[in-house]
């Protein structure tokens, strides 16, 4: 529901990613997210890529994906991106993010979606992943939480 609620806030930003592992959670998400679209490695490449240039052309708010997004794609116009299922890897982790962080006209600012697991075989990959974006100057990290917000720094 939180995932829900952020993309429902956050679409007016402009074109919006949200990156899933799992068929069944990229399906529930498209329920929860009015005007989304959801893809995955079992759609035609026509579906994917009319989905794809729906989200970067604002047709569509909200494009829900598996890691079939990991790779390949240009996405320069991408604003939001949200890391659903960020895990451990550095390496996915940079490639992701990358997607967002181009630079086009009339953006100057990408927002990237993490989330603090709390489950404790978890906790161990926020962690990674906190400092992998600490160690970046260019980005400001804010960690939000019910009714407050902080910056982080290293």
């Amino acid at each position: 529901q939180l995932i829900a609620d952020l993309a429902e806030r956050l679409k007016s930003e402009g074109p919006m990613l949200l990156l899933v592992t799992e068929k069944r959670h990229g399906r529930l998400l498209e329920k929860m997210i009015p005007d989304s679209k959801f893809i995955h490695a079992g759609d035609t490449k026509k579906v994917k890529d009319e989905a794809i240039s729906d989200m970067l052309s604002g047709r569509l708010p909200a494009l829900i994906a598996t890691p079939i997004a990991d790779e390949g794609l240009d996405l320069v116009q991408l604003k939001t991106l949200f890391l659903c299922d960020a895990g451990q890897s550095g390496i996915k982790l940079y490639q992701r993010v990358g997607r967002s962080l181009r630079l086009s006209p009339g953006k100057d600012y990408s927002i990237i979606v993490d989330f603090r697991d709390t489950d404790d075989n978890l906790e161990d990959h926020v962690v990674d992943r906190q400092d992998l974006f600490l160690n970046e100057e260019e980005f400001v990290l804010i960690e939000v939480s019910p009714g407050k917000w902080r910056q982080l720094t290293n």
